[in-house]
């Protein structure tokens, strides 16, 4: 017993690990809003020498990136970070996919979007080499509806594929490229607010897909979106999130939001040992 206790803690503490390391590669707006409210000068960053952590971790200050973005999908192939779509502000949403060059920390050349890309609240994996996959989320500002959209971004030639899409539109779920399938979990209805269970897999070969419609797979127990989503020794692990989300007011053209919600968080971590498998 006490050997499986171990092992479990030694899957967790390289999962949290390379979380860890991810958030040291994140967006610059959080980094900024961090730092701001730890020195209380936002002006004072720039001239600031590198932060160093309790546990290790230096926090350096990078160039801005080129918009200003909120809830924006990121990839990170080698040593360049892609920052895709997001809100420019609550109103307007970009089409567009920002490229950090984290070796010479300097951005690239923009890369335009198809204008049917989901803009935010999408589940994004990728190959670690060439293929970032994008699916469902948000298409529009405000409190838009989900869409069931699926699209490849081929980094290497700077193209877009179009995949099947998803068997209905999703809000907010999760995606993970694990062994040629993507795995897109949970996510909201298209009114953003009523959370799901249902996984769905497809295979893939690059910027194409093996088959022309999504499979079904084992519900997860407790429906959710927002989710964190890892690939850990083969096993997939799936955790957080929340069910409930802002939804638009009724029959507004806009889909205002009506800044009323009831949103409840998780606490539930789940694991999936083998597709196909139960959780």
């Amino acid at each position: 017993m006490w050997l499986d206790q171990w092992k479990e803690t030694a899957v967790f503490f390289r999962l949290f690990s390379n979380f860890r390391t991810a958030f040291k590669t994140s967006s610059d707006y959080f980094q900024n809003s961090w730092l701001a409210s730890y020195s209380g000068r936002h002006e004072s960053l720039k001239s600031s020498p590198p932060l160093a952590l309790s546990d290790g971790l230096l926090w350096r200050q990078l160039p801005d990136c080129p918009a200003a973005l909120l809830d924006a999908g990121r990839a990170q192939l080698g040593n360049l970070l892609y920052v895709i779509c997001g809100f420019e502000s609550l109103e307007k949403v970009s089409n567009t996919v920002h490229v950090l060059d984290m070796t010479n920390q300097k951005w690239l050349s923009s890369i335009p979007a198809p204008l049917e890309l989901p803009n935010t609240h999408f589940g994004v994996a990728h190959d670690g080499n060439r293929y970032i996959y994008i699916a469902g989320g948000q298409l529009g500002p405000n409190c838009s509806p989900a869409v069931p959209t699926v699209y490849c971004f081929d980094t290497t030639e700077t193209s877009w594929h179009l995949l099947p899409a998803l068997p209905a539109s999703r809000y907010a779920g999760s995606l993970q490229l694990w062994n040629g399938r993507l795995h897109f979990i949970g996510g909201a209805d298209e009114d953003r607010w009523t959370a799901r269970s249902e996984p769905w897999s497809i295979a893939v070969a690059g910027s194409s897909a093996m088959y022309c419609h999504w499979s079904i797979e084992n519900p997860i127990p407790v429906p959710g979106m927002h989710r964190g989503i890892a690939l850990v020794d083969d096993q997939l692990y799936v955790f957080g999130g929340q069910q409930g989300d802002f939804v638009p007011i009724p029959d507004d053209p806009d889909y205002t939001c009506t800044g009323n919600t009831q949103e409840t968080y998780l606490q539930s971590v789940f694991r999936l040992s083998r597709p196909g498998g139960d959780w």
